[in-house]
């Protein structure tokens, strides 16, 4: 959601706040480009690991279709770093072929189902490894939170594509 859209309700509670003198100190700061938000360290662990190495945590349960490695699943998702809490990459209503992506990605995505949300902490041996990626450092370990929203046979999902 956009801040914009609660502007109008916040205005008279952020009147009544009084800002601190070092944060009005700081107001004349640059702001780093790109943005890099991080992730708060509550959010990177998980409860429960898997032979492979894999940790994963239901964050919401499913209770649709479960994943399988050849489905396309729709998915709302942050994957950042496990060590600092970088996030590396995020989208909203995104497309994934679940037997395309990482290892730790792939694997993880077939604990799921449609309608759960679930955080995968995804060891580097199960992700990029030693050749990185992108802003994703080598032998970085990941994090990656999913909403499954969708799960749809490759196949159909192909159909639907070219029809579209």
């Amino acid at each position: 959601m956009r801040l914009s859209l609660f502007l109008p309700g916040l205005l008279p509670v952020l009147a009544a706040l009084s800002v601190p003198a070092s944060v009005q100190a700081q107001s004349n700061a640059i702001l780093p480009v790109p943005l890099r938000p991080k992730v708060d360290v509550s959010f990177r662990s998980c409860h429960q690991t898997t032979a492979s190495g894999l940790g994963y945590s239901v964050l919401r349960p499913a209770t649709g279709r479960r994943v399988q490695s050849s489905d396309v699943v729709v998915v709302n998702y942050v994957m950042y770093s496990a060590d600092d809490g970088t996030i590396f990459d995020e989208g909203v209503n995104v497309a994934l072929p679940v037997d395309g992506l990482i290892p730790g990605a792939t694997e993880g995505l077939q604990l799921a189902a449609q309608g759960g949300v679930f955080r995968f902490c995804i060891p580097a041996v199960l992700g990029y490894g030693a050749s990185g990626v992108g802003p994703i450092p080598v032998n970085a370990n990941l994090v990656f939170q999913a909403e499954v929203t969708e799960v749809t046979d490759r196949q159909v999902f192909e159909q639907h594509k070219r029809a579209d």
